[in-house]
């Protein structure tokens, strides 16, 4: 179960602190990672909060974005009945959020800077549509793999995340910069 987070309170500060993992291809969650209280009421046995953001600065007539996604270990959590399968789902909700973030990065990237002010609200706008878009296709993703259960869909969901990953890797670099 994924809950992506929108508010931009928590994902304006990009500096990494203990509570947060920044997406990255050499560390895979663990469920020590998933420090959040259970929700009793919850049918599932996993939670997944995560999210993308950006930061912005100017100097002079350059702009730079720079965009992150993360994973919040005290709003994730897990119950006492946690398999290998459970954890490579929660995995791939986080990959998600890694593919939106590319996403993202790379409509910015073609929207280039017509003037500061512009940019900003283009930048905000953005953010709201792929936001949007990366909470439809983490329900797909749960519906189709009815959270993990159904291992033939999860597999092609596997599949799928690994590709989308591969097809936007020219847009992981963290730092898009501007000149107007």
């Amino acid at each position: 179960m994924l809950f992506c987070a929108l508010l931009i309170s928590f994902l304006c500060n990009a500096q990494q602190t203990e509570n947060f993992i920044s997406w990255d291809t050499t560390h895979l969650l663990k469920w020590d990672d998933f420090k959040g209280e259970p929700n009793g009421s919850s049918p599932y046995l996993a939670y997944t909060f995560s999210g993308f953001g950006y930061n912005t600065s100017y100097i002079g007539n350059d702009f730079t974005v720079v965009v992150y996604s993360r994973f919040d270990k005290t709003k994730s959590w897990k119950t006492q009945k946690i398999t290998d399968a459970l954890l490579k789902h929660e995995q791939c909700h986080f990959d998600i959020t890694e593919i939106f973030s590319r996403i993202f990065t790379k409509k910015i990237q073609e929207r280039g800077v017509v003037s500061k002010n512009k940019f900003n609200k283009d930048v905000q706008d953005i953010m709201k549509e792929v936001s949007s878009d990366l909470k439809k296709f983490n329900d797909l993703y749960d519906d189709e793999t009815n959270h993990s259960q159904n291992t033939a869909k999860q597999k092609e969901w596997e599949d799928k995340i690994e590709k989308m990953l591969d097809k936007y890797k020219q847009y992981s670099k963290r730092e898009v910069n501007f000149h107007f």
